[in-house]
């Protein structure tokens, strides 16, 4: 295959990658889209959001802007303690709040004690779990 056709194919790819993954993020700023260092992203694991920083969504990978957030979740684990073929979910959400450094991507996720659960903030860019707190769904900000 010519190099002028190998570089060409290389390039659409990237392409292609690059739009796959702006397009399956939700932008939750207004304005043009901008560079991944001056943004975070937010995944969701185990766990279905409902509304970010009081907005209605129902995606589960988030683009934000640095600074404090809170994040709408309700329990929906197809991977619960309880074991294999066992789901556990939550009719109402929980809110958590926690402050997202540009650059960095975090995932929220199930923690378990005993019957209860809770949402936690990791920090995949640095490997960390993330200081969160929960706050009364009614008050709807951090």
């Amino acid at each position: 295959m010519p190099m002028r056709l190998r570089t060409a194919i290389a390039t659409a790819a990237v392409a292609l990658a690059s739009a796959c993954l702006a397009g399956c993020m939700e932008q939750m700023y207004p304005g043009p889209r901008r560079p991944r260092a001056e943004v975070a992203l937010v995944q969701i694991d185990g766990t279905q959001l409902t509304r970010f920083d009081g907005e209605p969504t129902e995606t589960d990978r988030l683009e934000v802007l640095p600074g404090l957030h809170a994040l709408w979740v309700a329990l929906d684990d197809r991977h619960s303690p309880a074991g294999p073929g066992w789901r556990a979910y939550s009719v109402r959400s929980l809110v958590v709040c926690f402050a997202a450094h540009a650059g960095h991507a975090y995932r929220a996720r199930p923690v378990y004690a005993g019957r209860q659960w809770r949402p936690e903030i990791v920090d995949e860019t640095r490997a960390e779990l993330v200081r969160s707190w929960e706050i009364d769904p009614h008050v709807g900000h951090c």
